[in-house]
């Protein structure tokens, strides 16, 4: 099984340009999340949408981009094939800490290949989601996997909600075992090991190594959606199924203490458990490596404790499984101070753990012993860094040393720990802290919320919601408001109020789209706006979730039908980036949608006009279809096109869809992935044609062809007698525009040249038939 679900099928590459393209934003344009960084970010940008592909070489990281379809050849060494117009040859290693490469991380071979002189192998599977490439490196120490490996690729792929195929270099069983409800809840495909399976697959788009921030951290501004170690932390316990969000949770205080069997180990580990349950704290001590490498069973274990207590070393990662509010005490030993900080002590902060540190004096640790109370190794651990390298260092502090804890002092750093642990005890407290906890969760909730609606005004904009919360965005088209404030909405008058300390203003506007047509905005129901000290209505209504007004009124036709949604806010919320501009309509009217053309006979769809722009020859143009072997299905009735649940299904079938220049076009958003759309281009609507339909269809992944007419195949042919008249050679020039659009619009026909309109439909035959493939 290469995946879960759809095994075959072929997209385009532009519906995750957007999602590709986030690990390269722009400094200069800063999209929320930018950051300033020591590279050429707008650079790396450009490179992206100039030749599909850019390498985004950070601090520590490094990872390829490609948002063309891609072809990757697990037979040997991976490669993957990037089309381009030149020859280029990337290698990387597919792992996100590059100055601590292990020596078990393999190569990729990324290949730009020059499309008209290089044929790359052919596919034996087709992918409709993108790849990520990544390597499980050198596992077996929980720091790294979770720091090098885990975060990164949250970090990477979590705003994708699952919509990516895993291709996991250096294939380990015992890292996919230990880490595989992570992986499930990342990707809904099953990953792909390239040395067990040696083939070429196609993906519409790939991602090459994994983004790295630093040590157990995400940096929010830099990641699609804003997810930072809160975020990070619900992912994992909804991936674990774990029990307790929060210490008050738990009912008895329970202590973990991790127990190192080689070095860094607690020489009087009794005594120091007798004096954990003295306090009164029910004991587990954790020393089999069996019970940890099963983080299904660890992560739950530690997620019921209050309490985590260790010396310094990978074990403290499993931190990021305890519930907020708990406690972690880490054991601070000689020459280990500031990586036990920043390892761990800024991680439990960021993670709303308390972080006590226990220094040990130079008495507890068995260094002493070994080297003397007044050696520099005791007095000054920093010579030794400085002196010997980190190597060196290493050697001493993590691999020689063992501690004896003056229990009188330790005791102090529990009974610190059980009264944290404890205040939640009483049930004022408790209450108290869950009602923090549930303002808090409102603050959050609040946040992301923020985002997307900021997203949707612009400059100047962003800061007036940001001071105000209410601001407009007027652009050549539109005119949409927005607040993040509370609001009240009167829908007997159709007026909006948002309460401010404020001198109070108004303003009135017409919910349409396109504000430049004055005609059609009569028909749309003005809304007013009322900001400022100003008396709000009785709510007898509350709502938690934003609220979207639109009107409906002017859409005359399916090209001017209002959406759902702004797709805007589709593209940047946190919950919206599996579905692209040209598909949601489809995702809304009908969830089945066939995802691409499959048929050996292809279907033919012809709209078939029956005043206007009529095909006179119509029945002549059907035979013809026929005999190329389409099966045609002629759409003429108003009442099928108006059931649009019924249409779109009827649509979604076909391989071609064929009709003269209108609004009946817009149901190309339809078509399954790699189907052909004919659209017969009328005399003076060459622009409107490919700007309205062509663009649309390209985005989408749908084949657009064009058939331009002669004028000799036009109606109007027999008013202006010869083409030469102007009304032929200069469509733009000849007319005013109301004048124009009844002559091109509403007072032509055409009568097609059926051996020239049938090579373009021998085209789309064999445009369907490669789709196939």
């Amino acid at each position: 099984m290469m995946e879960k679900e759809h095994k075959k099928l072929i997209v385009r590459a532009t519906p995750i340009l957007f999602l590709l393209a986030i690990p390269l934003l722009c400094v200069a344009v800063d999209f929320f999340w930018g950051n300033t960084v020591p590279f050429d970010r707008c650079e790396d940008l450009r490179n992206l949408e100039n030749t599909g592909f850019a390498c985004d070489k950070a601090i520590h990281s490094i990872h390829c981009v490609s948002n063309q379809p891609v072809r990757i050849d697990t037979r040997g060494n991976v490669t993957v094939y990037v089309p381009s117009d030149s020859e280029r040859e990337t290698v990387t290693r597919p792992y996100a800490r590059q100055e601590d490469l292990p020596k078990t991380v393999s190569l990729i071979h990324i290949l730009q290949y020059d499309i008209n002189a290089t044929i790359p192998p052919s596919c034996q599977y087709t992918h409709t989601i993108p790849a990520v490439i990544f390597s499980s490196g050198s596992i077996g120490n929980v720091f790294h996997e979770m720091n090098d490996i885990i975060i990164p690729l949250f970090i990477t792929t979590k705003h994708f909600q699952s919509r990516v195929l895993f291709i996991l270099e250096d294939y380990k069983p015992s890292f996919v075992a230990k880490y595989g409800k992570v992986l499930s809840h990342l990707s809904s495909y099953d990953i792909l090991n390239p040395a067990a399976n040696t083939s070429v697959h196609c993906f519409p788009g790939s991602i090459v190594g994994l983004k790295y921030h630093d040590n157990l951290a995400l940096n929010s501004s830099e990641i699609p959606g804003g997810y930072a170690m809160p975020e990070f932390r619900h992912f994992l316990r909804q991936a674990y199924g774990l029990k307790f969000e929060h210490v008050s949770q738990i009912n008895r205080p329970r202590l973990m203490l991790l127990s190192r069997t080689n070095t860094r180990r607690f020489l009087n580990e009794e005594e120091m458990v007798a004096l954990m349950r003295e306090l009164g704290f029910e004991v587990l001590i954790i020393r089999r490596s069996k019970v940890i490498s099963n983080l299904n069973k660890f992560s739950q274990l530690i997620n019921s404790c209050s309490v985590l207590v260790g010396a310094h070393g990978a074990g403290l990662t499993n931190e990021i499984f305890l519930p907020s509010g708990a406690v972690m005490v880490q054991v601070e030993l000689l020459g280990t101070e500031w990586a036990s900080n920043t390892y761990y002590g800024d991680t439990a902060r960021a993670m709303d753990v308390r972080y006590l540190r226990y220094k040990i004096d130079a008495e507890e640790s068995s260094l002493v012993k070994l080297y003397g109370r007044n050696h520099s190794v005791v007095t000054d651990p920093g010579s030794t860094y400085r002196d010997g390298g980190y190597r060196a260092a290493r050697t001493v502090y993590l691999d020689q040393q063992n501690v004896r804890l003056n229990l009188v002092k330790f005791r102090e750093t529990l009974v610190e720990a059980l009264s944290i642990v404890t205040d939640f005890s009483s049930s004022e407290t408790v209450l108290s802290s869950r009602k923090a906890m549930i303002n808090k969760a409102v603050e959050e909730k609040q946040e992301p919320l923020d985002f997307p609606l900021s997203r949707l005004v612009k400059d100047e904009d962003q800061e007036k919601l940001k001071s105000t919360g209410f601001a407009c965005n007027s652009e050549v088209y539109s005119l949409h408001c927005v607040t993040n404030r509370p609001v009240w909405i009167d829908t007997r008058t159709m007026t909006v109020t948002i309460p401010s300390n404020q001198p109070v203003q108004d303003k009135v506007i017409r919910p349409y789209a396109r504000q430049e047509d004055k005609i059609l905005l009569k028909s749309v129901t003005p809304v007013k706006i009322l900001q400022g000290n100003t008396t709000t209505p009785f709510c007898q209504y509350n709502h938690e979730v934003p609220a979207v007004i639109f009107s409906s009124s002017g859409g005359r036709n399916r090209a001017k039908i209002p959406q759902p949604f702004s797709y805007q806010f589709q593209r940047n919320s946190k919950r919206a980036f599996n579905a692209p501009l040209a598909r949601f309509s489809q995702r809304i009217i009908k969830p089945q949608i066939q995802p691409r053309v499959t048929d050996q006979n292809p279907d033919c769809n012809v709209l078939s006009r029956r005043t206007t722009r009529r095909i006179i020859n119509e029945d002549e143009i059907v035979s013809m279809m026929e005999e190329l072997g389409f099966r045609v299905i002629i759409v003429a009735r108003a009442k099928v096109i108006s059931n649009l649940e019924l249409f779109a299904s009827m649509i979604n079938s076909c391989s071609v869809f064929v009709g003269a220049h209108g609004a009946g076009l817009t149901n190309e958003v339809f078509l399954p992935d790699g189907a052909v759309m004919v659209q017969v281009d009328l005399i003076g609507l060459e622009w409107a044609g490919a700007t309205y339909y062509g663009n649309p269809a390209r985005a989408m992944g749908v084949h657009y062809l064009r058939y331009k007419i002669e004028p000799e195949e036009s109606s109007l042919m027999k008013i202006f007698g010869n083409r030469n008249h102007i009304a032929f050679t200069d469509p733009k020039g000849a007319f005013p525009v109301q004048a124009g659009k009844e002559v091109y619009l509403n007072g032509q026909n055409a009568k097609i040249n059926v051996t020239r309109f049938r090579e373009t439909m021998v085209v789309a035959t064999s445009l369907v038939r490669d789709s196939e493939l």
